[in-house]
């Protein structure tokens, strides 16, 4: 997966999109389901993440967090335009609102997309 100044999302984005998959009620079940191990819980939360975002058009949307930090959504977007994935800033509101996800090329979508559904089938 490329680093940041490789054209890679930075560490900051990707801890936002684990912390809002690892929130989902649905994400919850299946690792209680799971087991009552602990790392049997903490597994199936991150097989959760990597299933999550795998298929081509999943980095495709806006995540954004309450205003508080404890709700998050991330909504597709309505039209066909060229995938893009923004990740607000949950420190900042309004105007100042801030995308912590550069422009990821569709080579890098595609690389991607193709390890994280790599890494969801070895989990």
């Amino acid at each position: 997966i490329p680093r940041t100044k490789e054209g890679g999302l930075p560490t900051l984005a990707w801890l936002l999109m684990v912390v809002h998959v690892c929130s989902l009620p649905e994400t919850h079940e299946r690792a209680i389901a799971g087991g009552q191990r602990p790392m049997a819980a903490l597994l199936e939360s991150l097989a959760a993440f990597f299933r999550h975002y795998a298929g081509l058009r999943q980095l495709d949307g806006v995540l954004r967090f309450s205003a508080d930090g404890s709700t998050s959504e991330f909504r597709k977007p309505s039209g066909e335009a060229a995938p893009a994935l923004v990740v607000l800033d949950p420190t900042r509101e309004g105007a100042e609102s801030l995308n912590l996800a550069p422009r990821l090329p569709p080579a890098t979508q595609l690389l991607l997309a193709y390890e994280l559904r790599r890494a969801s089938q070895r989990l």
